[in-house]
């Protein structure tokens, strides 16, 4: 009677095993794939039923959530925030201003240094106009100074002439004392006020 026992339990043990398919070793194919219902698990959908008999197995043809899965979280999606491009402005070359002595209209050597780098640029780039702006210090009438900031922007628009730079390129427009560089509260400054300033135009 005893050895009867033993031997139901260990048949029924085989069964049991026999029942149990152990995943890996089935053959099944394709691979599982994740659920996409947004359930913690992964189907498998084969092509063809495997021990499938009656449909009591993992091996079901209808595929069986077998396993739950640790599933990266799906990052929120980042709004870019909008920048504007920045304005980018291309403006004509700086050049030192010409300076002249108290009253005078006259080109001093390094004036001539200073607008002979304006003629080079206007040979090199020949759509290019120049406006010469004549400034005066404080010193005398506003009328007078007027008239001598035209003088020495003349004068330096005559030089650019005589050099080749043809006229229709060539403007003059004087400010008097109205625009100084600096204070006129100093001699130093009042000499940086006499002055001709270039201001270019670039062609197309």
């Amino acid at each position: 009677m005893r050895r009867l026992c033993v031997l139901l339990v260990a048949l029924c043990g085989v069964a049991a095993a026999e029942e149990t398919p152990v995943w890996g070793q089935s053959g099944a194919v394709p691979a599982p794939i994740a659920d996409s219902h947004g359930r913690a698990g992964t189907w498998w959908h084969p092509k063809a039923p495997t021990s499938n008999a009656e449909d009591r197995t993992v091996w079901g043809n209808r595929g069986v959530l077998f396993g739950a899965v640790q599933r990266e979280p799906i990052p929120e999606p980042q709004e870019i925030p909008y920048v504007e491009s920045p304005i980018i402005s291309c403006g004509g070359p700086v050049l030192n201003n010409i300076l002249f002595q108290f009253d005078q209209a006259n080109l001093s050597p390094q004036a001539v240094l200073i607008t002979n780098e304006v003629v080079g640029l206007m040979n090199q780039y020949a759509t290019d106009t120049v406006l010469v702006e004549g400034h005066t210090c404080d010193t005398g009438s506003a009328e007078y100074n007027l008239a001598l900031g035209l003088r020495r922007a003349q004068a330096v628009a005559d030089y650019l002439v005589e050099q080749g730079i043809d006229r229709s390129r060539v403007g003059v427009k004087s400010y008097g004392e109205t625009q100084p560089a600096v204070p006129n509260d100093t001699e130093q400054n009042r000499a940086l006020n006499r002055r001709a300033v270039f201001q270019f135009t670039l062609g197309k």
